[in-house]
């Protein structure tokens, strides 16, 4: 069988005719090669294959040079940034790898397949983030080690390796969605991350090959998941759900509480992108002050008036007036009206704390019976110098 030829030389693979379990690859010139069919040795060639060289090129594509991608070549914004692990999908769970169980910052670390077997680490994820041209940058998590192109090498067969952050073409990659997963291919070749020889054997090398369709060329992008935690006032737990990154959670029913209404969380819980602990959040009900029921007048019989005898004139009592409450604001009694007796006031008026009567007093700044955001208002004010009374 002829492998190759050139316009000198053919090499062939023949039998070794003197061991049976043999063969030979010969290398000969032109005229050595007539002499070998001429001379008889070629009654054991049954066949005689010349391949064209399209079908080497076909078939060995290694050492071809591809062409760096232009921004109008990239497939643009096909998957949200974040926090991922990428697996092959020759296997679910054959994942891509950077050798060891650290975070290795070593430039030129080897990318590679292996199977994780349900127990997947932070140090084998990455963080995906679109560069706003068409094209990702494939972080491995909480480092600064991008996936990169070994050498910004061109040619097919490329290695794949990590290399710190440095902004060249061979750490951008586009990112295609298709109806088998995945197909991630490199700005500066063109050419396609590959499972070396599609093999699912841990250890085996991540290149860079023409499309040839092969499974070996398509991944999946596996989300980080989070715990939403939910919680009342007091820490019980209402309600814990996971949630894949970037969705949101779904709130339990509102809780209550005597004597306060639940008025919402005091966290966002949408496009989740962390684990989250959301603590339900109340406001105190005033109970207005109860109007007495007057009493009526009883009715006297008017006796006759008798002859007054003059008595000495006394001056009339006066009616006490009602005394402002001189520590009006001071809520925490330090002899200061300023920001801490405002937090006491919202405190209260969130149901966080249950202020003392003498308190509740001083924090009556509008004098309206009750102690809420809008007296909270005055005292940040007159703690301002905005106002001087209340």
């Amino acid at each position: 069988v002829i492998l190759a030829y050139d316009s000198s030389t053919v090499t062939f693979i023949n039998g070794n005719w003197t061991d049976a379990h043999k063969v030979l690859i010969v290398n000969v010139t032109y005229s050595q090669f007539d002499q070998y069919i001429l001379s008889g040795m070629g009654r054991y060639l049954c066949h005689i294959v010349q391949p064209s060289q399209s079908w080497w090129d076909n078939a060995y594509p290694k050492g071809e040079t591809g062409h760096a991608m232009s921004e109008g070549e990239a497939a643009g914004y096909t998957i949200p940034n974040g926090n991922y692990w990428i697996s092959s999908k020759l296997d679910d769970d054959y994942y891509l790898d950077v050798p060891g169980r650290t975070f290795d910052t070593t430039n030129g670390t080897n990318l590679q397949m292996y199977h994780n077997h349900s127990t997947l680490a932070d140090y084998d994820a990455f963080t995906i983030e679109y560069l706003d041209n068409g094209f990702y940058k494939i972080v491995q998590y909480n480092t600064n080690m991008c996936v990169d192109v070994q050498d910004g090498s061109l040619t097919a067969g490329a290695n794949v390796q990590m290399y710190t952050s440095n902004g060249t073409w061979a750490q951008q990659w586009s990112i295609s969605k298709t109806d088998r997963g995945y197909q991630i291919q490199s700005r500066c070749s063109s050419y396609f991350m590959d499972v070396s020889n599609a093999s699912t054997t841990d250890g085996t090398n991540v290149g860079l090959w023409k499309s040839n369709g092969n499974t070996a060329q398509f991944f999946e992008f596996v989300p980080f998941t989070y715990t939403v935690t939910f919680k009342d006032w007091d820490s019980t737990i209402l309600k814990t759900e996971t949630v894949t990154q970037g969705q949101s959670a779904t709130a339990p029913a509102n809780p209550s509480r005597t004597g306060y209404t639940f008025i919402g969380w005091d966290k966002d819980f949408s496009n989740v992108k962390s684990d989250l602990t959301v603590t339900a959040l109340y406001e105190k009900i005033n109970e207005p002050t109860p109007t007495p029921t007057q009493q009526p007048t009883p009715t006297t019989t008017q006796q006759p008036t008798p002859t007054p005898t003059t008595a000495p004139t006394t001056a009339p009592t006066a009616t006490p007036t009602q005394q402002p409450i001189a520590n009006l604001g001071d809520l925490n009694s330090d002899g200061r009206i300023n920001t801490a007796d405002a937090v006491l006031v919202l405190k209260e008026a969130a149901g966080i704390i249950n202020l003392t009567t003498e308190q509740l007093k001083c924090g009556d700044c509008n004098h309206d019976n009750k102690v809420n955001t809008a007296d909270a208002v005055l005292i940040l004010k007159y703690a301002a110098g905005m106002i001087t009374t209340f």
